[in-house]
């Protein structure tokens, strides 16, 4: 996270969300502004952008608001929350710009492990961690308990994001700069 600080906005938002919900990159690089609720806090990930291919349901913890909301009044360029040359910004560019600014340590793939392993030693249960990370699961299974998850994953995360907090996590976007560099487009 404190590596984090210096990177572009987009750049910071696209690893903070990620790491904050385990979302994969595709899937986090096509959200639309329209897919994200800020007011009933939900994030819904479209059937046709999950490999899963079923819509993923996320709720949004009153840390995730508050990011988001600070790179809306900051960064709104368009209908895509990660604005790239032709709509959403691609999933080879976005990898690019994570590998040149972690020097290769980690990847994007890497920030979905973390993820589940945090839940994992906070104590998140294992279906939760499943419905969490939208893993594909039995239709009866995902029908009969999606309101239970859904509870049990607002707290989930919110628990989570408040021990990322501990750790750092900050949910302002534009500490150390004010401008997109070029280089990520």
């Amino acid at each position: 996270l404190k590596d984090l600080k210096p990177a572009e906005p987009r750049l910071k938002l696209l690893v903070l969300m990620m790491l904050m919900h385990g979302t994969r990159l595709s899937e986090t690089l096509m959200t639309k502004w329209s897919d994200i609720n800020l007011d009933t806090g939900w994030w819904f990930i479209p059937t046709k952008n999950t490999k899963t291919r079923s819509r993923h349901e996320i709720p949004l913890s009153p840390t995730a608001i508050e990011l988001l909301k600070n790179y809306k009044a900051q960064f709104k360029r368009g209908q895509y929350v990660f604005t790239g040359r032709s709509g959403f910004w691609s999933d080879s560019a976005a990898s690019k710009a994570i590998r040149e600014h972690t020097k290769k340590e980690w990847s994007a793939h890497d920030l979905r492990k973390v993820a589940t392993e945090a839940w994992t030693k906070l104590g998140v249960d294992y279906l939760i961690i499943k419905f969490s990370l939208n893993h594909a699961l039995e239709k009866v299974d995902k029908h009969y308990i999606q309101t239970y998850a859904d509870n049990k994953m607002l707290e989930a995360l919110t628990t989570y994001h408040q021990w990322l907090k501990s750790e750092g996590l900050t949910t302002e976007v534009n500490q150390d700069n004010t401008k997109m560099r070029r280089s990520y487009k």
